[in-house]
């Protein structure tokens, strides 16, 4: 735990200084190296060995985010559906493959489900405005980060102290019904305090918080029944206590879309 809170502390102030940032270019850079990383870290679970996947992930994932920055002016809702669908299409093609046994063949909807959702965060950053200080401006980015990692902490707290009925204990021993609920609470109370500040009412808070806790859970378990298929403890090593980096997006990466979907559409 010691560990998880000093990589925390570490990792946060970063992301946040990203998020803020007045221009796009360095979390489209961050955005091009967690796609690395993650596609590296799934790769090698499902291969067991280091392969040119990721490369060839980041190059596509940097010239469609690139790309998609021009776009997104006049056919933001085109491409929020657009990539809604094809991340609804890869889950069920994981899920199918998973059911079959075949199991090495999850690897390409394994690759669009990292990819899909991070390109919907870059969109909420591309509709913060760039003509006033990011850090003084609203910024709907944080509706899709904050409020999980909210939930994932008190998840964490709750689920060590109280927790004694196992959600799906298959998949993931560890995690509890307790742990779940004190989640879906804390994702549904950060995103019902945050959605005034972007200009959201409560009851489109808090329908944001319930997609975010319900589907950021969901999520995980996907990562974890993944990890357990192939026999995998940790998604890799780059972040101390936390596991592989995988490991840490995989709460946000299922609901990031929707949540972006929901406040590119409200706002």
């Amino acid at each position: 735990m010691k560990q998880r809170i000093i990589t925390a502390l570490v990792a946060a102030p970063i992301v946040l200084a990203l998020v803020f940032a007045t221009n796009s270019l360095p979390i489209f850079v961050l955005s091009i190296a967690c796609i690395f990383l993650a596609c590296d870290e799934l790769a090698w679970i499902v291969y067991a060995r280091r392969t040119w996947i990721p490369y060839l992930c980041a190059s596509f994932f940097a010239a469609t985010a690139w790309g998609l920055q021009g776009l997104y002016k006049d056919h933001r809702e085109r491409i929020v559906w657009v990539l809604g669908a094809v991340l609804i299409l890869a889950l069920l093609w994981i899920w199918a493959e998973l059911t079959r046994g075949e199991k090495r063949r999850i690897i390409v909807p394994g690759l669009v489900w990292i990819m899909a959702p991070v390109l919907g965060l870059l969109l909420l950053h591309y509709s913060v405005p760039k003509t006033r200080l990011a850090l003084w401006w609203p910024n709907p980015l944080l509706m899709a980060l904050v409020p999980i990692w909210v939930g994932d902490t008190l998840a964490i707290l709750v689920g060590k102290r109280i927790g004694r009925r196992p959600l799906w204990s298959t998949v993931s021993p560890k995690k509890t019904w307790e742990g779940a609920a004190a989640n879906l609470s804390g994702c549904v109370a950060a995103s019902y305090a945050l959605a005034p500040s972007i200009g959201l009412n409560w009851r489109q808070g808090i329908l944001i918080g319930l997609v975010g806790g319900v589907l950021g859970q969901y999520g995980d378990l996907l990562e974890s029944a993944i990890k357990r298929v192939f026999d995998a403890k940790d998604s890799g090593w780059i972040m101390p206590g936390h596991g592989g980096l995988l490991d840490r997006l995989d709460s946000i990466l299922l609901p990031a879309l929707p949540i972006a979907a929901l406040i590119l559409f409200y706002r």
